[in-house]
């Protein structure tokens, strides 16, 4: 069954973790800030947090940052595009040329050189979230069905 569906679990899974990141916002708009600390220390784990770089709904932060949120919706927007219909996997010179755009506004940053702004972050994760998912969906949905096929 996880072979058949595997891309429909990541999608799950990238589902319910970007709209967890819209919920710590909503759960303090509702006065439930204990719930949303727990939320917000959850996602930590896998974002920097900082306020100038999120967005922010019912007055609250988002649990991570535009770039990251970005980046996990094009990959679920690309992962349902993949289960839906038979796609091509970018090659790998295309994806890194992808992925350029990311690493040069993060180094930029990173240097103190330049700071980014919350478009270019959006569009940054965006070509990375699309990068990554069709460099590597495409490839894992041919690998389960030559495995199916056996």
């Amino acid at each position: 069954m996880v072979r058949a569906h595997w891309l429909g679990l990541v999608n799950f899974h990238l589902f319910i973790f970007i709209g967890g990141a819209l919920v710590a916002p909503s759960l303090l708009y509702l006065d439930l800030e204990w719930a949303s600390k727990i939320i917000y220390q959850f996602y930590g784990f896998s974002c920097h947090q900082k306020e100038s770089r999120s967005f922010f709904l019912f007055g609250g932060q988002v649990a991570i940052c535009s770039r990251c949120l970005s980046f996990y919706s094009s990959a679920l927007i690309v992962g349902m595009w993949v289960g839906l219909r038979k796609t091509r996997a970018l090659s790998l010179r295309l994806a890194v040329i992808l992925c350029l755009p990311a690493a040069i506004s993060v180094l930029l940053q990173s240097l103190g050189l330049r700071e980014s702004t919350n478009l270019i972050r959006v569009t940054t994760g965006v070509l990375l979230g699309m990068a990554v998912s069709l460099y590597l969906f495409p490839r894992a949905q041919g690998a389960v069905e030559r495995l199916n096929a056996k």
